[in-house]
């Protein structure tokens, strides 16, 4: 455009554009309308949030332009979770009523473990205050959840500031609601945590009552368990706040962390005796007892130290100790614990509950129903569950218990059986001693060598030992010769299993000699139990055949 001239509105319009292109820009803020079919409505998208690490910004200068600048919209991937920070967070909406909307609406912050909440509604410099670390009586509205009242005038633009500190994990899910809509959702939402409650209050008291009969320490450590997990669900959940300890706002504060750790130790020290570890498997109790000393010190860290080292402690113990019931639960699986299955299974339901519920804390899932919710979720399961373990291994001590008793019942007859029969065979021995004592023939047992063992009394006055004692037949022998020629007779007879009988002369004790007739064999049982002798006095015999041998020859 040679030779043009530029027109002086031109140029004016030009100047503007530089100028406007030159100033800082600014960030606007999204209007959220609201209209009462939307109730409730979800106001995360609306959200601006801004970081403050050092926890000095205020109202005032929040409200400033140059911090205003610095808003940012929250990520749709984080939704309203910024997780485990010691910063406080400014967040920032601006609301618009519909033309026919009520005036009066109920801003819900559903996370109940928070600590400070600070909300500005408008140009108001006097904040509604909200937390865990303020007594619940205080609440502008009695709700477990934090929920403060708005005044939205139809047709209006409302601009709602709030800051956010917590030493745990910094969760803003924010709705707005009607005071019907609210009610409504409460009689579900409070429906629910009733069910969830009473469903660990009927477990803690089924099994207390097994606890009280049966006297097993696991028992008593699964009671310990689910009432400690119920401490930890009501404190997360702010039913505790709401119900239990309205006025203890230290404990409030605390009854999260110290809730979960005792949970987890009373959880592990139920492992441990219910799986029989420290017998069993050496190695892996020492590491349960060295996560249950964890979780103590994250407990005592949440008295004497702060809030926030016990949740960092909390981070690492919780998904740590998890992973090690379910590696010792598959160990039990492995080895054939009775319950061990439904024990596994458990954990690894609470391992899910508590990853989720780890993601959501530290910002990697958004904030929804499922993932608010996932350790109830996941701890109601591993409850159901272990309840199942410990009626599985009863079953089995039942049967086992059955099987024990069936089997001391048949020992019992058997040990009837035999001793009738010893007793029938003591009564035949006796009856046999008696008729062997009164025998008019001599009889006498020796042993295997040749010892005299018993002896009738028929035998004692045939060769007249009475009042004497005698050990052996060798005494009674004319010689020791006699005595040996027998000895290997008989040995010779025995070892073919044939009975010996002689006749011999023999000297009784008094030196009288006697004629007997000599008979005996093994006792039977084989050789080494000795022999039996039966001695018949034929000397009578024996002197009428000398008296009749002059007179035949």
């Amino acid at each position: 455009m040679s030779g043009a001239r530029l027109h002086p509105a031109w140029l004016a319009w030009l100047l503007l554009a530089l100028l406007l292109l030159a100033c800082p820009a600014r960030a606007t803020q999204p209007v959220v309308e609201v209209a009462p079919e939307s109730a409730p409505l979800d106001l995360t998208p609306g959200l601006r949030a801004l970081e403050d690490p050092t926890r000095t910004l205020g109202v005032a200068e929040v409200r400033g332009p140059a911090v205003q600048a610095r808003f940012a919209p929250v990520p749709a991937t984080a939704g309203s979770n910024f997780g485990l920070t010691r910063s406080a967070w400014w967040l920032q909406l601006t609301l618009r009523a519909a033309a026919g909307a009520p005036e009066d609406w109920l801003l819900e912050l559903g996370y109940p473990p928070l600590d400070q909440i600070e909300v500005w509604v408008g140009d108001g410099q006097v904040p509604l205050v909200g937390g865990d670390t303020r007594a619940f009586t205080t609440r502008a509205v009695a709700h477990r959840n934090h929920v403060f009242p708005l005044r939205l005038p139809a047709g209006e633009t409302v601009t709602v500031l709030l800051r956010v500190e917590s030493e745990g994990a910094v969760v803003v899910p924010l709705q707005l609601w009607t005071a019907s809509a609210l009610w409504r959702h409460d009689q579900v939402a409070y429906g629910v945590l009733s069910l969830y409650f009473g469903l660990l209050g009927g477990l803690l008291l089924y099994n207390l009552l097994l606890f009280a009969t049966l006297r097993e320490a696991a028992w008593g450590w699964y009671v310990a368990f689910v009432g400690a997990m119920a401490l930890a669900q009501a404190a997360l959940d702010g039913m505790g706040a709401q119900f239990l300890w309205p006025h203890a706002t230290r404990w409030n504060s605390l009854s999260t962390p110290v809730g979960l750790a005792l949970a987890a130790l009373l959880g592990m020290q139920f492992a441990r005796s219910f799986l029989g570890s420290r017998t069993r498997w050496p190695r892996l109790d020492l590491v349960m007892r060295a996560m249950s000393a964890g979780w103590v010190v994250s407990a005592l860290l949440a008295f004497t130290v702060s809030y926030w080292a016990s949740s960092r402690m909390t981070l690492v113990l919780a998904p740590a100790s998890i992973v090690t019931m379910v590696v010792v639960g598959w160990w039990a699986v492995r080895d054939e614990v009775a319950g061990a299955r439904q024990f596994l299974l458990a954990w690894a339901m609470l391992l899910v509950g508590t990853g989720v519920m780890l993601l959501h804390n530290t910002g990697v899932l958004p904030s929804n129903a499922v993932t608010a919710h996932s350790l109830q979720i996941g701890s109601a399961l591993e409850m159901v569950l272990l309840s199942f373990a410990l009626g599985h291994r009863m079953d089995v001590a039942r049967r086992f218990k059955l099987q024990a008793q069936a089997r001391i019942a048949a020992e019992r007859a058997m040990v009837g059986a035999l001793t009738a029969a010893q007793q029938q065979l003591k009564d035949a021995l006796a009856e046999r001693d008696v008729i062997l004592a009164n025998s008019m023939i001599a009889i006498v047992f020796l042993t295997d060598d040749g010892r005299l063992k018993w002896a009738n009394q028929a035998f004692v006055d045939l060769v007249g030992a009475r009042g004497r004692t005698l050990h052996s037949m060798e005494p009674l022998y004319l010689s020791r010769e006699q005595y040996l020629q027998v000895g290997d007779e008989v040995r010779r007879a025995i070892a073919h299993g044939e009975a010996y009988e002689c006749e011999l002369q023999i000297r009784r004790l008094d030196g009288q000699p006697v004629w007997i007739r000599l008979s005996g064999k093994a006792v039977e049982g084989g050789p080494g139990r000795g022999t039996v002798w039966v001695l018949l006095d034929i000397s009578e015999r024996k002197r009428l055949e000398q008296l009749q041998a002059p007179s035949a020859a």
